[in-house]
């Protein structure tokens, strides 16, 4: 049984004006765009779809060469419940009235093919052919091939593998043909041995193989490279829980000479103490080894952390998290003057304190220590304080207050220098309570910075934002102001001389009769460290039967010596059948 086609045309126009000292320049742009789609039902088991599309793109410049874009588009696809066979076939054309340059063809043929049998494994294969042609600057063919598949033997084992291989016939540059393979295999076990202890294998063999190829046919170069990827997982779910890991990688690249080994191990205990909180231990254990060509640049690497959190919800007014790390890395070489061995010591508070319904208390607080070869070499700490008051408890209920501060200290060993910043940062935001449709919004913020003791950075900014918005018989109009003023205190650097940013914004839009939707819109926008600029735009669209028209213009002005305009005209149809 044939299905009704279905054809559209979609086509527009646009005029683009940039204003120029010696002229304007004028670019315009006429884009075609025809579609028809047919399906067809053979059978229950058997659909058909066919797509052709043709794309036309005309672009015309006042100071440059002119080009055309011709792409004609076909999609056939065949479908059955157990198997998917699609077609697509694309020509690129391009064309310009440029001196001395011919057309410009790029082919591309896809088929891609897909079969999920009850019984057996799903199989996907995409094949592609490419071909770019320009006479006498292009001439090319290449081909992809891409197959996967999948297979789940119930619950416990997981198989999937992929291939790809690709070659490039470059028939105007010599010695230059390539060829490329690679390969993907996965194996995932997942077994539960008891009812608490689960065990989880996963397996990757991945390989690549990159071939350059002279005029004959020839092996040029080849650069291949292998990896195995092996991850061991037990999880112990008692008290406590007990989640441990064991990862093995080995990556060979044969061109480089060079030889990978990582060995990754990981062990967690969680422990929950009724409702006070949980704490949860990890050690991560990780050797890298390198083997290179060049004897002194091989390592042995060992990575090691053991971190302890604990984090917990007694209330609904505190959250918590405790935190220490230590870490440490020692690199070897056989050249030891390459070595290195470094460490850190990190501890973090964290706490969210809600005392009262309308109050909340952020707090922070964090230390670090940094070594090398065993000696200390740095200690930094930072504090950080929060706090969110909303004025309904004080009958103000558009109020919200939210001062800050953070105190930092940062100590370097080798110099013996120690630097302490202190920062305060008090803001408030209030929304006036006006008829509507009138908002007013301000928010001050007053921010004081010292380091080590002496004033560095005091600043005061002031953002508002007032604004009208009223809705009538299918017409919205919206005028919008928002301004920010910031002035650093006592300050004679010209650089810091107060500022001023503001936008101005009106926006008009109306649906009005025989389904006309209006659109209209100014944007002014000045700023105190560039140029200002303004934006108009307007645009008509109109919808009869299965046919829409639409309309728009849009000016672009920045107030720049010499100025900058852009002006852009827009007309666009399109119709369904």
């Amino acid at each position: 049984m044939a299905d009704t086609p279905n054809f559209s045309i979609d086509n527009s126009y646009e005029r683009e004006q940039n204003y120029d000292p010696l002229g304007w320049i004028v670019t315009e742009t006429f884009k075609q765009d025809y579609s028809l789609d047919w399906g067809i039902t053979f059978s229950d088991r058997l659909d058909m779809s066919t797509t052709f599309e043709l794309m036309m793109e005309d672009v015309h410049n006042s100071d440059a060469v002119d080009t055309k874009n011709v792409v004609p588009h076909l999609d056939l696809s065949l479908v059955n419940p157990q198997a998917t066979f699609d077609f697509t076939a694309e020509d690129t054309i391009n064309l310009t009235n440029e001196f001395n340059v011919e057309r410009k063809d790029a082919i591309n043929l896809s088929t891609q093919f897909s079969l999920t049998p009850i019984f057996l494994p799903p199989l996907e294969m995409t094949y592609e052919v490419l071909t770019n042609d320009q006479v006498n600057l292009e001439d090319t063919l290449e081909k992809k091939l891409d197959v996967t598949t999948s297979y789940s033997f119930g619950r416990m084992l997981d198989l999937d593998a992929s291939w790809q291989q690709g070659s490039l016939d470059d028939r105007l540059k010599n010695n230059s043909d390539t060829e490329e393979r690679k390969w993907d295999f996965n194996l995932s076990l997942n077994q539960l041995l008891t009812e608490s202890l689960k065990l989880n294998f996963d397996s990757s063999w991945t390989g690549e193989q990159n071939d350059t190829l002279d005029n004959s046919g020839a092996v040029i170069s080849r650069k291949p490279s292998r990896t195995l990827e092996n991850k061991l997982l037990f999880t112990l779910d008692t008290f406590p829980k007990v989640n441990s890991s064991l990862e093995l990688t080995c990556n060979k690249d044969f061109m480089e000479k060079t030889l990978e080994g990582n060995v990754d191990f990981s062990l967690e205990v969680t422990q929950k103490f009724l409702s006070v909180g949980s704490l949860a231990e990890t050690l991560d254990l990780k050797r890298d080894r390198l083997q290179s060509p060049v004897p002194q640049n091989d390592s042995k690497k060992w990575d090691s952390s053991f971190t302890m959190e604990f984090t917990g919800t007694p209330s609904k007014y505190i959250d918590y998290s405790i935190k220490q790390n230590f870490s440490w890395t020692n690199d070897k070489f056989t050249d030891s003057s390459l070595d290195t061995d470094t460490g850190k010591n990190e501890f973090d508070l964290s706490a969210t304190v809600v005392p009262m319904e309308n109050l909340t208390l952020d707090l922070s607080y964090s230390q670090s220590s940094d070594y090398e070869k065993g000696a200390k070499t740095g200690d930094s700490s930072d504090f950080k304080l929060e706090m969110t008051y909303e004025g309904e408890a004080l009958n103000v209920p558009n109020l919200v207050f939210e001062p800050s501060l953070d105190l930092s200290t940062e100590t370097d060993f080798a110099t013996g220098e120690t630097t302490s910043t202190e920062k305060l940062d008090l803001k408030f935001t209030y929304e006036f309570i006006l008829p509507e449709p009138f908002s007013l919004t301000v928010e001050p913020d007053y921010t004081l910075a010292n380091s080590d003791g002496a004033r560095d950075d005091e600043t005061f900014t002031l953002d508002y934002e007032v604004s009208w918005d009223m809705k009538y018989s299918g017409w919205t109009v919206f005028l919008d102001h928002t301004g920010s003023y910031k002035q650093t205190i006592g300050s004679t650097d010209p650089a810091d001389e107060p500022t001023f940013d503001g936008d101005f914004d009106i926006h008009i839009t109306a649906i009005l009769a025989g389904n006309f939707d209006w659109d209209v819109e100014y944007k002014y926008m000045s700023s105190s460290d560039s140029d200002n600029e303004d934006t108009f735009e307007a645009s008509l669209d109109w919808a009869l039967y299965n046919m829409t028209f639409s309309l728009s213009a849009k000016n672009d002005r920045t107030f720049s010596a010499p100025k900058d305009v852009t002006r852009t005209y827009a007309a666009e149809f399109s119709m369904e059948f």
